[in-house]
């Protein structure tokens, strides 16, 4: 069983507001079936919240498990399937692999790492052959975006809905294939996809394995395709692009 995290210092503004913020946290842990979780303490985004890949592994990112590991382990865990993929919107479900590394760094679960790694292959080799277009990027909407109002105007033409991954079905016409059919390639995204291969090898060597060629020249030429497409004259990356051009803000 976890303590409960203290902050003791010689400033007790700070240790108000670290009690503040770890009652936050305390707030939204319940017991969770999904995945492989198996009933175990998990953290969700919120009180009426359910159980979601990016929030989980953006919150194990940000340093769950430095204070509670076991919540972190079972987090993470309970957006594993039974066939050892993915839960969760398929875009940024990627950023999970993240997740799962800091994870180990807390803890130096070698035994988590090996799933860890297994899931992340499992799920790269799915959306290679789901979502990678010809241009060498990932397909999808931007990490955090799942909101219609976090694109151009094109994409307001949702049928109604305002997830963005409802988009496709409204558009059938324009949707990409294979896959889910949203055809955006967003920067956030492939940088989570780029950050998970060159992961991958840091995992094999904490495994005491030699990291395998394939994922590092994959990252070389993701890498590379990101420099192209996203890079503008001014040096600052944009946003997207999608065939009907690009979107040069910066995702914030």
């Amino acid at each position: 069983m976890n303590k409960i995290p203290f902050l003791s210092t010689d400033s007790l503004l700070t240790d108000r507001a670290f009690r503040i913020a770890v009652g936050d946290i305390l707030g939204n842990i319940v017991p969770s079936c999904a995945g492989q979780a198996d009933g175990a303490p998990s953290l969700m985004a919120g009180l009426t919240y359910e159980a979601w890949t990016r929030d989980a592994a953006i919150n194990v990112w940000n340093g769950l498990p430095a204070l509670l590991p076991a919540v972190a382990h079972a987090t993470l865990v309970g957006e594993v399937n039974e066939r050892k993929e993915l839960r969760g919107q398929y875009w940024d479900a990627v950023v999970w692999v993240t997740g799962a590394w800091q994870h180990f760094l807390w803890t130096g679960d070698r035994e988590f790492l090996q799933l860890a790694r297994e899931v992340s292959c499992n799920w790269l080799a799915r959306m290679e052959r789901e979502e990678l277009g010809e241009d060498g990027l990932f397909r999808g909407a931007a990490c955090f975006q799942d909101g219609i109002s976090g694109y151009g105007d094109r994409y307001a033409r949702c049928g109604g809905s305002s997830c963005i991954s409802d988009w496709p079905a409204a558009n059938p016409n324009e949707r990409a294939d294979p896959g889910v059919g949203l055809p955006m390639r967003a920067l956030s995204t492939n940088c989570l996809y780029l950050n998970a291969y060159d992961l991958i090898g840091k995992m094999d060597a904490a495994l005491g394995a030699t990291p395998e060629t394939r994922y590092l020249d994959f990252s070389a030429k993701l890498r590379s395709a990101i420099l192209k497409t996203f890079r503008m004259d001014t040096g600052l990356f944009r946003y997207y692009i999608d065939p009907c051009g690009t979107d040069d803000r910066q995702e914030g």
